[in-house]
């Protein structure tokens, strides 16, 4: 089991608990202090950090962008049809001999 650090008084843990505050600025001066220092003396703090700052910065690039329009009735008839192809392509290979030939 890990030991869990402490860094200015403050644990991994309460470090964790308080993270999603201390990145959106919600925090008082002085502990967002207080955090900043445990987590840059604290390796496994600052890994965390920079994973979960690199998972905003990609989602906030998603934001805004419209969700493209459902598939045309024919558009899904197409796809039903080449699935079911695909289908009987792969029954109908499962059924041939080593030779070629359709087992009965």
């Amino acid at each position: 089991m890990e030991r869990e650090v402490t860094v200015d008084g403050l644990s991994c843990r309460e470090i964790f608990e308080l993270l999603s505050a201390y990145l959106d600025a919600e925090l008082p001066p002085g502990l967002c202090t207080r955090l900043s220092a445990h987590i840059e003396g604290c390796g496994p703090c600052v890994e965390f950090v920079e994973s979960l700052r690199r998972a905003i910065e990609l989602f906030r690039g998603f934001e805004g962008r419209e969700t493209p329009p459902p598939l045309s009735e024919e558009a899904r008839e197409k796809l039903r049809l080449a699935y079911a192809g695909v289908i009987d392509a792969t029954d109908q290979s499962n059924l041939e001999s080593p030779l070629g030939k359709v087992v009965e």
